[in-house]
């Protein structure tokens, strides 16, 4: 029996959440994979696959796979840290880009800035999708405009 390739067994859901986990404190890589059951040679070259494949999109201009990436990411990353970023802390970014702070509303929160950018791009997408979401932050922005 032929094994699936690296991209099927390593799919882009899967890939990101692993990639989440990497992030967090003392988490390696060899005790991720066993604790993920997943060969390092076929993680590497799925690595390289979804890597490859992010950047041809980006050059296209069309985020689909993108998306699909930060959803996953950022949905594994708030289930290992939960109540760590909500409504309010997407306000406080999206006030700070506002006035042009953003990079230190992202070092404040202890945000590195590729997390933020997801974090940012999942969260607007929320928003626009979800009419109730997008009145609980305008009435955030009211608030955070005050502060």
């Amino acid at each position: 029996v032929k094994a699936s390739p690296p991209e099927e067994q390593v799919d882009l859901d899967r890939y990101a959440r692993l990639r989440a986990a990497l992030t967090a404190p003392r988490q390696t890589l060899e005790a991720l994979l066993d604790r993920e059951a997943l060969d390092a040679a076929v993680w590497r070259q799925a690595e390289r696959y979804w890597t490859k494949a992010l950047e041809q999109e980006a050059k296209r201009g069309k985020p689909v796979l993108r998306d699909r990436f930060d959803d996953a990411y950022v949905d594994a990353w708030e289930r290992a840290q939960p109540g760590r970023f909500e409504l309010w802390h997407y306000a406080c970014i999206k006030q700070a880009e506002t006035d042009g702070q953003l990079h230190n509303e992202l070092a404040d929160q202890g945000l590195d800035a590729a997390l933020g950018m997801r974090l940012r791009r999942v969260w607007r997408r929320r928003i626009a999708a979800d009419r109730a979401l997008a009145e609980e932050l305008d009435r955030s922005l009211a608030v955070v405009r005050e502060r």
